[in-house]
């Protein structure tokens, strides 16, 4: 049996002429679907709190990186909180965060969820979810202002961290310091965790 050559649309068998509308009808209804699950996934991330973060730009990295002042973190100098150097968070390392603690000038707060935080965090840390920051703003007014306020969360890749200290240096804090590292690197170095609420 030969396969015929059809050279033009009319020799086609009549089946197949009946095929190509519905094809073409499947085709511009799944396209329809899949741009309409689209749109209702984006919607959803952008409502729910937990979602993926929407912005295009990573929130911006600290251009002081923590061996510009090592160990040595100035105190906290009210006055002195309208310049420049006050302006970004400041990514501090293990040792920087262990120097701030043995001089008791400052007050961790864990940006994980609260289910995290009571699962173990830092000892003495406070527990400021980045997805509860909403329901929080009580808490964000009343932070001290007279201690570094260092944010962390689990470490790379996560930034929940980041994200929390953009929101204490836009609320107007202004020593504010990222233990980038986190959690990770803490029990990594030794450190105990803590179930117990400051």
């Amino acid at each position: 049996m030969s396969i015929p050559a059809w050279t033009n649309r009319a020799d086609f068998p009549f089946e197949f002429k009946e095929a190509l509308p519905l094809m073409r009808n499947a085709l511009r209804e799944a396209f329809l679907i899949f741009m309409l699950a689209a749109v209702i996934g984006a919607g959803a991330g952008l409502i729910h709190p937990g979602s993926v973060h929407w912005s295009w730009s990573r929130p911006v990295r600290p251009a002081v990186q923590d061996s510009t002042f090592a160990l040595d973190l100035p105190t906290v100098d009210i006055a002195a909180q309208d310049s420049d150097a006050f302006r970004q968070p400041r990514l501090i390392s293990r040792e920087a965060l262990l120097g701030l603690l043995q001089r008791r000038t400052v007050l961790l707060i864990d940006s994980r969820s609260a289910s995290e935080y009571q699962g173990g965090h830092l000892p003495g840390a406070l527990s400021l979810p980045v997805e509860e920051l909403g329901r929080m703003q009580e808490t964000l007014q009343h932070l001290p202002s007279d201690r570094w306020l260092v944010t962390y969360c689990e470490g790379p890749p996560c930034d929940l961290s980041h994200q929390l200290a953009q929101v204490l240096v836009q609320s107007g804090y202004r020593s504010v310091a990222i233990y980038d590292a986190g959690l990770n690197d803490w029990l990594a170095g030794g450190g105990a965790l803590s179930s117990e609420k400051p």
